[in-house]
């Protein structure tokens, strides 16, 4: 129970102090520190969190992908629609942009399409 009331401490103090400042003062045992069930569930929301980050920009490039193969735009045309789909959050809205990408007919058309499927 004090090991786990010591790192809960150090957890606090890590936000006002530096980390090499925390370790001094309260003999912070990394190995114990990572048996903690914070630590496993911090982690573990943070793999979470870094896979979903890493599907959303995985469907942002596979639909500047699919634009630059079937229009071959040039940068600035791209930068616009880039930007506007790096302000996309929902992997399911993404994944639909996909599908329009692919149906298409030009660059213009998925543009005027991409503010009206925009945010929810």
């Amino acid at each position: 129970m004090g090991e786990e009331v010591e790192a809960a401490l150090a957890l606090f103090a890590s936000f006002v102090m530096e980390p090499e400042q925390v370790r001094q003062i309260v003999r912070w045992d990394m190995a114990v520190l990572k048996e903690s069930p914070w630590y496993k569930q911090i982690l573990e929301e943070g793999l979470q969190q870094g896979l979903q980050q890493g599907v959303l920009e995985g469907r942002r490039e596979d639909i500047l992908h699919l634009l630059r193969v079937r229009f071959d735009p040039t940068g600035p045309a791209l930068e616009s629609i880039a930007e506007g789909l790096a302000a996309i959050e929902d992997a399911k809205l993404l994944q639909d942009l996909l599908v329009e990408a692919m149906q298409a007919e030009s660059l213009d058309a998925f543009r005027e399409r991409l503010p009206k499927i925009g945010p929810r």
